[in-house]
């Protein structure tokens, strides 16, 4: 049985994936800035964070505890990206 916070975690994730990200003021004449951050640990897969059964997960604790998240694109290795 799914655990019953799972469906309000779900709605939240939901909201926080669908938000428009508009452009800020900011602007250092290169690279334009947004308002809200591309990736955050919000957006990993509440599977990959939670037990969602409810038996095995009777307070619905986070079993993965995700504190970042990283583009493997940004990275130079080797003198490329």
């Amino acid at each position: 049985m799914i655990h019953s916070r799972y469906y309000e975690e779900l709605e939240k994730q939901e909201r926080l994936i669908n938000q428009k990200n508009r452009k800020s003021d900011f602007y250092n004449g290169i690279f334009d800035r947004y308002e809200n951050p591309v990736l955050t640990r919000a957006h990993a897969p509440l599977h990959w964070r939670y037990d969602l059964n409810q038996e095995t997960n009777p307070y619905f604790m986070e079993r993965l505890g995700v504190n970042a998240v990283m583009n493997s694109g940004a990275i130079e290795l080797n003198g490329k990206f």
